[in-house]
């Protein structure tokens, strides 16, 4: 015998059936608004595994909300697996719960190096970023408010408005050698989480001295592994951070038959023979539908270089939101830094350890960025860029020894094997047998990089018998009125 739910499930399904065919519309069947709810709820759901993977880590749990964590180790170990990071860059971290009252974020002075400090809500979107690029080298003092918060902010404060309460920051702090490593540290450890309550006390400093984790951090991307708990994790998410814009609003409105509004009718679908088995193939499909978009790629594949696409602020592109947030966890804004990938040689061949390659830049065509660009190698233990290993190597333009040719133009050796001493400085070591893939990172990149008008050149693969000749399908100069660093 059928329950008073089932009932009722079968009575709107033959409603919905009726109303489609007396108005020629297509209605989402369940399994559908399942994969669907799964695409768009994936970044907060996975943003909020990280959180408690990371809180986790740390000795205070859930004491640790609301303070910063700093890194004095380059590359970062803890973040390395989950977040892109960059081996020249110091990291920070805070989890933020702005329910309850703004919080003071102060800011030290930073001359003479890149910083960026990103604000990230509750479904992976950049809402806020501070760097050189929009604050400076000056020192700062912000309030972070919730969306809700109705309060006047002080007038010498900068505001940041945070599009839900809960929000995860992340700072980027440049280290130019292990030298300097030390007082780097220092001044990235600065930044300091108070609550306003305190603030106006006349309290400015953070007496929370948490330990930064060392042991590296491993969350897995795939959730629908974990079957239909992941509704009532997404469900939890929502309650506690409303979506952030009218489109998100319509999105998880059509949710509703999933009984996604509150736990006692999601439990009753899950509950349901019929609709908790199409709810969980939702879940697949939706994964599927994932990595069937990451396995695309996120932009032009030329020179065998791909141009990562960054998911723009509040997208309504649910599916480049939920691929993004599985590859990076956030994308940061390209204004701040835009990457490059690199999987294969001029002849379209894999990068491989048992190979020396040379990448040639031509005097007037180095990577067009305003501070700095980077590159480093990864070792590919998988066939795709989701294995976020740690860099065997890398080079930048402010701290490396880098030596240019009579004519201006540059060769950066990849290869095992030790080079003479005058191409030490230009030298990226690779791991002989092991494949690998490059990676291009630009600091405030320039208007070429952003409208995808620079194209990097080709990696040529040096054999014994050859000399390596550079095989573009293209080359375009930077713009000549923009600052190139070189």
């Amino acid at each position: 015998m059928k329950s008073g739910f089932s009932l009722v499930l079968s009575s709107l399904t033959v409603l919905t059936l009726t109303a489609t065919a007396a108005s020629g519309k297509k209605i989402d069947s369940l399994e559908d608004l399942s994969r669907d709810a799964y695409i768009w709820g994936y970044p907060a759901v996975y943003l909020s595994k990280a959180r408690e993977a990371m809180l986790s880590k740390t000795k205070g749990g859930l004491e640790s909300i609301n303070h910063f964590y700093h890194s004095s180790k380059i590359p970062d170990p803890f973040v390395g697996h989950f977040l892109n990071v960059n081996p020249e860059n110091l990291y920070s971290w805070a989890w933020v719960d702005l329910s309850k009252e703004p919080l003071i974020m102060t800011h030290p002075a930073i001359s003479a190096r890149y910083y960026s400090v990103q604000f990230v809500d509750a479904y992976s979107t950049v809402f806020h970023a501070i760097s050189n690029v929009n604050f400076g080298e000056k020192a700062g003092t912000f309030i972070l408010t919730g969306p809700s918060w109705k309060g006047e902010a002080p007038k010498d404060l900068h505001q940041v408005r945070a599009s839900t309460p809960e929000v995860l920051i992340v700072a980027q702090t440049f280290v130019k050698d292990a030298k300097e490593l030390s007082s780097a540290a220092k001044l990235a450890s600065q930044r300091q989480l108070i609550p306003l309550s305190s603030w106006q006390k006349g309290i400015q400093v953070d007496t929370f001295k948490g330990a930064y984790p060392t042991a590296p951090l491993k969350i897995s991307k795939n959730i629908a592994a974990s079957g239909t708990q992941f509704y009532e994790e997404l469900r939890r998410v929502v309650e506690k951070n409303p979506p952030p814009t009218q489109a998100n609003v319509k999105e998880f409105n059509r949710f509703k038959p999933l009984g996604l509004q509150d736990e006692a009718t999601l439990q009753a679908a899950l509950a349901g023979e019929t609709t908790g088995k199409m709810m969980e193939h939702g879940l697949f499909e939706g994964e599927r539908e994932i990595q069937q978009r990451l396995a695309t790629g996120f932009g032009a594949r030329i020179n065998g270089w791909v141009y990562e696409l960054k998911a723009p602020p509040f997208t309504d592109d649910y599916m480049i939101r939920a691929a993004a947030s599985q590859r990076y966890l956030f994308s940061q804004p390209p204004e701040e830094s835009v990457q490059m990938a690199l999987e294969a040689d001029s002849e379209g061949r894999q990068l491989t350890g048992s190979y020396r390659y040379v990448l040639h830049f031509e005097k007037d065509d180095f990577p067009p960025a305003r501070y700095m660009w980077s590159l480093r190698v990864h070792e590919l233990k998988s066939k795709n860029l989701d294995d976020l290993s740690r860099a065997i190597s890398f080079l930048n333009d402010k701290s490396s020894s880098l030596k240019y040719n009579m004519d201006g133009s540059m060769d950066l050796l990849l290869q095992e094997e030790k080079p003479a001493k005058i191409y030490r400085s230009n030298w990226l070591p690779i791991t002989s047998n092991a494949n690998f893939y490059v990676v291009l990172t630009l600091y405030n990149p320039s208007n070429s990089v952003l409208n995808r008008k620079y194209i990097a050149p080709s990696l040529v693969r040096v054999d014994e018998s050859t000399i390596p000749k550079q095989r573009v399908t293209h080359t375009m100069m930077a713009d000549a009125t923009e600052p190139v660093s070189k």
